[in-house]
């Protein structure tokens, strides 16, 4: 970017010339970007100079089409031009109600809640046991991960 001495300046052969080379334009900060909307985020990367990169994964803390993180995270400083990939929630994840008629209660507690459902027990007063007699929502029925669900228990927990 420049030299010294400058060009066209006569000196002895064998004297030092000094250039000093650019190291190109000065990073620019990965915004905080985690919470926004998808469009406000990718404007937010644009304003500074960055790219997005969008990934998509399921969430039941973030809604859909919010940003639940980006890689780099805020803060890292990065060369203008450079990619951020924002991770961008679906929503939470929804499916079949599986039936756990039948089962115990601790058995078809522990499948639910590794389905990310809450589990609300209700003990059947007047009973014995410790089996699942019904459950709410029924088996078939879409739920969502986060949702609270019921089930109906035999004996007194």
């Amino acid at each position: 970017i420049r030299q010294s001495p400058d060009a066209g300046t006569k000196f002895q052969e064998g004297a030092a010339v000094t250039l000093t080379v650019s190291k190109g334009p000065p990073p620019v900060e990965v915004p905080t970007l985690v919470g926004q909307p998808l469009a406000d985020a990718k404007a937010a990367l644009r304003a500074v100079g960055l790219k997005a990169k969008e990934k998509k994964e399921f969430s039941t803390d973030v809604p859909r089409g919010h940003v639940i993180s980006t890689d780099p995270p805020a803060g890292t400083r990065l060369p203008r031009g450079s990619e951020v990939t924002l991770v961008v929630s679906k929503g939470p994840k929804t499916f079949a109600m599986p039936n756990v008629v039948g089962m115990s209660r601790e058995s078809a507690q522990a499948l639910l809640e590794n389905l990310g459902l809450v589990v609300h027990v209700v003990p059947i007063p007047g009973t014995q046991g410790d089996q699942v007699v019904y459950q709410d929502p029924k088996a078939g029925r879409t739920v969502q991960q986060g949702q609270t669900v019921t089930i109906y228990v035999t004996g007194n927990q």
